[in-house]
Order: structure tokens, then C-alpha cells, then sequence
């Protein structure tokens, strides 16, 4: 269980590719079906005893199923840098860029056509439900940050983590609305463009000691993030099309205006968590206190603010059996307004998990089963009619997981999941 600002159901750690001081450089091409052409390039580099740099880069393109309309095509690249003058001081440098001019496709079908058979047809695999002259969907990413950790002592190590980002996306597309008569599609011309900006901080000191027999690792820290959104959409009426007998290059007026939002997110939290090793048990317990203020079109600034927390136990028997319980609350607040011009509250929730992990000892095979309950409040959701944001007072969803990931041989490898849900 990971400190800190979480959605329910918990946090996917994503690492990037980093300097690893080896000396190895990788060039890769991919093919496919659809058109795909995939190339890569991993330069992997110690420049001295204290510095390292890497740099990854790749371009592609590829064809969805619904042919060139929905072509992707782009450019990513990730440099970094690292130095680290000796085993107590680290500082990582990082950005991250990815263009895409062709984005692919954001529609959808209906369940007539699909699931439901018209006439004993269903769609071709190939259909394009928008229109390729009435369309546009491109995408950037730019982030930039860095980490910074200094160790003053075996009991006390000091970290920093920053990153700035910019987002921006354009749609312009035909959509799906509503199923007409038989094959027949009803459209709308939408236009939707949306900018981003976010910065994030985290700072932490990390404190290791012992009280009797227990072994503690406690963390404290205070995090902030600063975030702006601009959105703007147009949305008007459009040519249907039918499935069966698609007719493009349709003439299509330009969609009014439908709204727009402007809005600026603070949130500032303190948090204290601690791990605790006693024997074959480990338990965990946290505290996060957060306060979130945000304005939208100018209006007044809306504040928030909770205490969340989390915690739980873990039993490490000989045999590899590793029985878990956990319960934990969250708190994520929300920018701008719904449709009938409210503020969005907060969306808060609360989660209960029991499982149990297992490797055979000597073993390189890992099973896991876990049963979970969420139940949230105030989730936001886009209302069905008009697509603007609406909150639903209370969702409660169910599940049971279980996994099966491991090494048969140097060669060979395995794994495979299931998931059940039940969702109110």
C-alpha cells in the first residue's frame, strides 16, 4: 500500500525508462497488420563515475480497424539524466515528449449492429462511423521534472520529487449519439479542445528506528499539486449514416458554441505513514490530511478539505502463504460545475480488501486471489443526455481477482487473470 493522494482500488506505479550506467544501446522495428511500422532506438550511456544519461525514442504508425481514418501517428522521446557523486546523493533529471498529429479514432457503436443483429447483419469490423473529411484528432505531451534524495545517515534519508506538464488534445469528428431506424446511425458534429497544465511536488523525509522488537519505517511528507484546464466544445447536428450502405464526404455545418470551462485546482496534503515489520507480521497505518481550493470561470474559490486514512496487516507464514486484510478512504476534489451550475463536491470513498498471496518456496511462481468492496460518493460522471458533468450520490462496486504470473524455466514464462465485478 502506497502513501500519499490515491483512487479507490489503488495506484498503478508507472517508472519510465532511467540510466543504468551498463553501456548498452537497442534499435527496434516492429510490422504488423494495419499498416504497422514501428521504430525504436534505447541509448543506454555512463559518461563518468558520477554521470549517466539515456535516452529512448520511438515512431509509429498504424491503422485501426477502421482503416486510414484512424490512423495513429507519432513521435515519443525520453531523455534523462543522473548524477549521483556517491552513494548517499542521487539527483535525476527527466522529460517526457509525445506528439501525435494522428491520434486515431474516439467513436463508438451501438448495440444494435453489434449485439444485436439488423436483418442478420452486424457491423463490418472496417466501418468508420465518423467522416473522414469532418475529422481531426490530434494529441501532445511535454513534461519535465526531477528527484532528489540525499541520505544523512543509515536512519534518515531526505527526498524531493517535482514535475511540471502540459497536455493539449483536439477533436473534431462526426460522433455516435443514438440508433435510428434499422442500420441507420444518428450523429452529432462535435468539436472538443482542451488544454492542460499541471505542476506537482512532493517532499518527504523517510525514518527508520526500532521500538523493542518492531522495526519501523515512517514516512512523512507534505505534497502539492497546482492545475489549470481550458475546454471548449461545439456540438450541432449532423448526417446520419447507415452501416450497410455508408455514404462519406457528406456536407456538414459548422456546430455552435456549447459551453466551455476555465478552471484552477490547489491542493496542498500532509501525511504520515508507517511501516511496521514484527516477526512474520507487517502492518501498515497512515494518516493524510488534505485541503483543496478551486475556482472555475472566475466564479468564487470553492474549498474543501478532509482527513483520510489506511491501514493494514499481513501474515508471512514458512509455507509461502501470505494472508492480507486492508482498509483504506480516499478524498479527490473536484474542478468546475455540473450542468445545473453547482460546484462539484468532492468525490470520497471507501475500500475493504482481503486476500491472500502464495509462492512456493524455492519457487519462481506467484499466485494472488483478493476480494474488494468500493463504495464511492459524489462520483462525477457525463450525463447521458447532454454529456455534461453530472454526480451520482453513491456507487458500489464488488470483485474478486486472481493471478497466476511466473518463471517455468529461463525460457519460459506464465500468467493469466481473471476478474469478476459487480457494480450498483
Amino acid at each position: 500500500m502506497l502513501y500519499g493522494q490515491a483512487n479507490p482500488g489503488g495506484i498503478v506505479n508507472l517508472v519510465t525508462k532511467r540510466p543504468t550506467r551498463q553501456n548498452v544501446n537497442e534499435a527496434v522495428f516492429k510490422t504488423g497488420s494495419g499498416q504497422r511500422a514501428e521504430l525504436g532506438l534505447d541509448l543506454d550511456r555512463k559518461a563518468d563515475d558520477a554521470l549517466s544519461w539515456r535516452l529512448a525514442a520511438n515512431g509509429r504508425r498504424q491503422c485501426l480497424q477502421a482503416g486510414k481514418p484512424a490512423q495513429i501517428k507519432g513521435l515519443m522521446l525520453l531523455p534523462s539524466l543522473v548524477w549521483q557523486p556517491n552513494n548517499d546523493t542521487r539527483l535525476l533529471l527527466e522529460a517526457f515528449y509525445e506528439n501525435l498529429p494522428k491520434a486515431g479514432d474516439r467513436n463508438f457503436l451501438l448495440r444494435r449492429g453489434t449485439v444485436d443483429a439488423v436483418e442478420g447483419q452486424t457491423v463490418s469490423t472496417r466501418f468508420f462511423a465518423g467522416d473522414p473529411h469532418f475529422f481531426d484528432l490530434h494529441s501532445r505531451k511535454r513534461q519535465a521534472g526531477g528527484e532528489f534524495s540525499h541520505r544523512f545517515s543509515p536512519l534518515l534519508t531526505f527526498q524531493q520529487f517535482l514535475r511540471r506538464g502540459r497536455y493539449d488534445d483536439y477533436l473534431k469528428s462526426l460522433i455516435v449519439w443514438d440508433p435510428g431506424a434499422g442500420s441507420e446511425i444518428i450523429r452529432k458534429a462535435r468539436i472538443f479542445d482542451q488544454h492542460n497544465r499541471e505542476t506537482q511536488s512532493d517532499t518527504r523525509l523517510q525514518w527508520r528506528f526500532a521500538t523493542g522488537a518492531a522495526q519501523h519505517t515512517l514516512l512523512t511528507g507534505l505534497d502539492w499539486r497546482r492545475g489549470k484546464e481550458k475546454l471548449d466544445t461545439w456540438l450541432g447536428s449532423a448526417p446520419s449514416i447507415d452501416w450497410r450502405r455508408p455514404v462519406y464526404a457528406v456536407a456538414v455545418d459548422a456546430p455552435p458554441y456549447q459551453f466551455g470551462r476555465d478552471t484552477a485546482m490547489r491542493q496542498t496534503g500532509l501525511y504520515a505513514q508507517d511501516q511496521i515489520a514484527l516477526g512474520p507480521w507487517r502492518f501498515i497505518a497512515g494518516l493524510r490530511r488534505d485541503h483543496a481550493s478551486s475556482r472555475s470561470d472566475g466564479d468564487a474559490r470553492q474549498k474543501d478539505s478532509k482527513l483520510t486514512w489506511r491501514a493494514g496487516a499481513l501474515y508471512q507464514a514458512a509455507n509461502g502463504l501470505h494472508p492480507y486484510l486492508s482498509y483504506s478512504t480516499s478524498f479527490l476534489p473536484e474542478a468546475g460545475k455540473d450542468a445545473a451550475g453547482d460546484f462539484l463536491k468532492p468525490t470520497t470513498a471507501a475500500q475493504v480488501e482481503a486476500g491472500v498471496k502464495y509462492q512456493p518456496p524455492g519457487s519462481q511462481m506467484l499466485l494472488t486471489a483478493a476480494w474488494f468492496s468500493i463504495t464511492q460518493k459524489n462520483l462525477t460522471v457525463p450525463d447521458p443526455a447532454t454529456r455534461l458533468r453530472t454526480q451520482r450520490g453513491k456507487v458500489r462496486t464488488r470483485g474478486l481477482e486472481l493471478e497466476l504470473q511466473g518463471d517455468l524455466s529461463p525460457q519460459w514464462g506464465l500468467s493469466g487473470s481473471y476478474t469478476w465485478l459487480d457494480k450498483k
